[in-house]
């Protein structure tokens, strides 16, 4: 039997309308907007691509109104500048009208008035030029990252802590500011990249008193000032004289540098790296115009490979070329503590041949002062306690001597390093070799006897040259019966040094019992480098090896406190002789039955048991700077000096030591430094001279009047070249801006057609799309309703099959 569906039709139908009525929404909708595509299923990568375009030119055009508002601004600037030289070129028509003699003094009062009020406009004219309420032709100072004195961390003191907490450069045009100092009176100097000098100003520094103190340095002339702030460090309260602030402030070598304020910037491209700045002028401030530059303008400019180390500046006759500078030593003052001490009560033993040098002059416990060979008998207090023999005195009283001797080469202070700790610091308050400070015939501690747990007290010399002598006793006897104990008196020397500290062996030839490297102990001989290790132990050499007792001659191996626990030497290959070692605790040796002692008795037998120790730390003493430039050496007591042979000005940065590795350095002297930008100078100081005249009346001297226009009349001159300077950069800067501006402008056409390509809507294949699509939607129609009635047909025929069939 056959079936028939009646419903297939119509559902074709259907679905051929359902499609074409999609695409005639389809066409309709681009029509509609325009855009080819309206969502991701229209083309998914135009889309993106189109996106990506828009962005472009969303920066684009947002560029192109940055750089409408920067023209805006500079025209602005522009505008105002114009009408400053316009009333500049007033002033100086006027200053020549002011210098004619045949005017009365009363018709230049007049002239003076006029130009006290062109004055004024200037100033109006300065302050009404603003763009969104912010200034644009004043500026302000801002001081250089690089500058050397850092505001809150530049500590001015030695004894106390003097800092820097306030530097106010706001007022100062840009340039560079250098310190120097003479006694108390500090003077800066302005110069420009070339190290000429432009005007200088001194001032007074005053002594910090009290436990707190601030005192405010003001260089007004330059608009800089300085805030510093004194506290009192250490038991004694000591603080710094002006003299010594003076000093240190003029031992930055670094010069403050000033800065231009910040920039307005502008975005002039899609990105925000792509800037235009402006930079406010600065027409108004409170500093002292820069003086005309006098002599030789320098013709060196200077390049250094090791700035960190050595500073240089070029003199206008240092000749140019490559100098080879190698630093030996920095100069330095003496510095150096007492430590080990657990009270302030603490004593310092002082024998009967006491002295405390400090430079040429000699101090006694007695009071007794020795200068160039003469003694002047209690020319200083003597020492609390004194006695003509030995004697002890308290830290505090003995630190009070020492200030009380008045000399300004020395001071020092009780403090505490750490709790339960206290020390004695010594500062000598100038550097070079000819002021060291340097003590003969103290006791003081020098080693811990570990066995006894004592201190072991000795005789201790500081020299000029910073060797530091001790000298003790000590003694190491024989474990056999009847051998008699003997003992030895030693003597080291120490030498400070960056990573450490280290003495050197000075007894008698052949004595050399003590030494801290074990592995050379067998040999009778020192470290490598003569010096023995502070805070290590001292290991006697073998010297008296006709009272050991074994069969087996003496070895450092014997007295160590590691376990030999390796069948081979440090070369992996031969064998050890101590091997199998028993461990006694504090000290090895053979495990033979025959000669084996106690770890007490080893100690007591076979050690030194001192841990070297020093009262004496920290040790830096007063010497030269050092250093060679060219192979040819120099020395200088400061460390900054200049060579008069080459003009060079120097300044070591470092603190090299003769023990440290030498610092170097290629300086090349060449082409000269960019020269300090134009500044409004001569504005500031036109001001000054119409403030002048305004002063005058009919008594003033015709002397004073023609002086006064002359020079008004110069700087004027000079005003309308610097506004004339400052109109030509805003100029060049407008042109730049149209040029940006008109190139952007460009790439959004361009983008925005790239942008149509990929998303526009194409109206005549659309309208064509449009027609079709009605046309199919009719026929989808019109087959929708055949499909429709069929049923109505095959049921008619089904009818009519009925009837007929037999």
């Amino acid at each position: 039997m056959s079936t028939i569906d009646p419903t297939s039709a119509s559902l074709y139908a259907q679905q051929g309308l359902l499609e074409a009525q999609k695409a005639l929404a389809s066409t309709v909708q681009k029509l509609s907007t325009g855009q080819r595509v309206n969502g991701a299923q229209d083309d998914a990568a135009s889309l993106a691509i189109s996106q990506s375009m828009v962005s472009q030119l969303n920066a684009v055009n947002q560029s192109v109104s940055n750089l409408n508002q920067a023209t805006n601004l500079l025209q602005t600037v522009d505008i105002g500048l114009s009408a400053i030289q316009d009333v500049l070129l007033r002033v100086k028509q006027l200053a020549v009208q002011g210098g004619n003699e045949g005017l009365s003094n009363t018709q230049k009062v007049d002239i003076a008035k006029e130009l006290t009020d062109l004055n004024t406009e200037i100033t109006n004219t300065i302050d009404r030029t603003k763009f969104n309420n912010r200034a644009l032709l004043t500026n302000y100072g801002v001081l250089d990252a690089n500058s050397g004195i850092k505001v809150g961390s530049t500590n001015m003191g030695t004894l106390d802590n003097t800092i820097v907490s306030m530097l106010g450069v706001s007022d100062a045009r840009p340039g560079i500011y250098k310190l120097s100092s003479s006694g108390s009176n500090l003077t800066m100097t302005k110069t420009d990249w070339n190290d000429n000098a432009l005007g200088a100003q001194t001032i007074t520094v005053s002594t910090p008193t009290g436990t707190r103190s601030t005192q405010a340095l003001n260089f007004g002339d330059f608009g800089i000032w300085m805030r510093l702030d004194s506290s009192t460090i250490g038991l004694n309260g000591l603080t710094d004289s002006a003299e010594e602030i003076a000093k240190n402030l003029s031992n930055v070598f670094k010069p403050i540098i000033v800065q231009e304020g910040p920039a307005i910037k502008f975005g002039a491209g899609p990105r925000n790296s792509d800037l235009i700045a402006y930079n406010p002028i600065n027409l108004t401030n409170t500093a002292k115009p820069d003086s005309e530059i006098a002599g030789a303008v320098n013709l060196n400019g200077i390049s250094n490979t090791n700035p960190a180390a050595l500073q240089v500046l070029a003199a206008p006759t240092t000749p140019q070329g490559s100098y080879s500078i190698t630093i030996n030593e920095s100069a330095a003052a003496t510095e150096f503590e007492f430590t080990n001490f657990t009270s302030a009560n603490n004593t310092v033993g002082i024998n009967a041949d006491f002295s405390f040098t400090v430079g040429s002059n000699t101090y006694k416990a007695n009071g007794d002062k020795v200068t160039g060979g003469v003694t002047t008998s209690g020319a200083v207090a003597a020492m609390t306690g004194y006695s003509a023999g030995s004697f002890n005195i308290s830290l505090t009283n003995f630190s009070s001597w020492i200030n009380g001797l008045n000399d300004n080469n020395v001071s020092a202070r009780l403090y505490q390093p750490n709790a339960g700790q206290y020390a004695v610091k010594v500062n000598g308050g100038m550097t070079g070799a000819a002021n060291a400070v340097s003590f003969h015939g103290m006791t003081l501690v020098v080693a811990d006897n570990t066995l006894t747990g004592t201190d072991v007290t000795g005789t201790v010399n500081l020299l000029t040259d910073g060797r530091l002598q001790t000298s003790f006793n000590y003694s190491v006897k024989s474990p056999t019966a009847g051998e008699p104990t003997v003992s030895y008196t030693g003597g080291i020397t120490a030498f400070e040094g960056n990573n450490g500290q280290y003495l050197t062996y000075t007894g008698a030839a052949g004595q050399e019992y003590l030494n801290t490297n074990y592995a050379a102990a067998a040999t009778g001989t020192k470290q490598a480098d003569g010096t023995l290790v502070i805070n290590s132990e001292l290991n006697p050499n073998p010297g008296y090896v006709s009272y050991y007792p074994f069969a087996n001659p003496y070895s450092a191996a014997y007295d160590q406190t590691l376990n030999r626990t390796s069948q081979f030497l440090v070369d992996g290959v031969t064998p050890n002789p101590y091997f199998n070692f028993q461990n006694l605790g504090a000290r090895n040796q053979p495990a033979t039955a025959g000669y084996q002692y106690g770890a007490a008795a080893w100690d007591s037998n076979f050690t030194s048991n001192l841990v070297l120790k020093n009262s004496v730390a920290g040790i830096d003493i007063a010497r030269d700077a050092n250093l060679t430039i060219n192979g040819r050496r120099i020395t200088n007591a400061t460390n900054i000096f200049t060579d008069s042979t080459t003009g060079l000005s120097l300044n070591i940065t470092t603190q090299t030591q003769p023990w440290d590795v030498t610092q170097s350095a290629s300086i090349i002297v060449g082409t000269p430094a960019e020269a300090l930008d134009l500044n409004n100078s001569s504005l500031v100081a036109l001001s000054k001279s119409i403030q002048t005249l305004k002063g005058f009346n009919v008594s003033t001297s015709s002397e004073q009047w023609r002086t006064t226009f002359n020079t008004l009349s110069s700087q004027s001159d000079k005003a309308v070249d610097y506004i004339a300077s400052e109109r030509s950069a805003i100029g060049s800067q407008l042109n730049r801006v149209s040029d940006i501006n008109s190139n952007l402008r460009m790439q959004s056409i361009d983008l925005g057609k790239s942008k149509s390509v990929q998303t526009d809507a194409d109206f005549a294949q659309e309208s064509g799309n449009l027609g079709k699509g009605f046309i199919r939607e009719y026929a989808a129609t019109s087959a929708m309703r055949v499909a429709n009635e069929m049923p109505s047909v095959v049921k008619t025929l089904i009818k009519l099959w009925d009837d007929i069939k037999p």
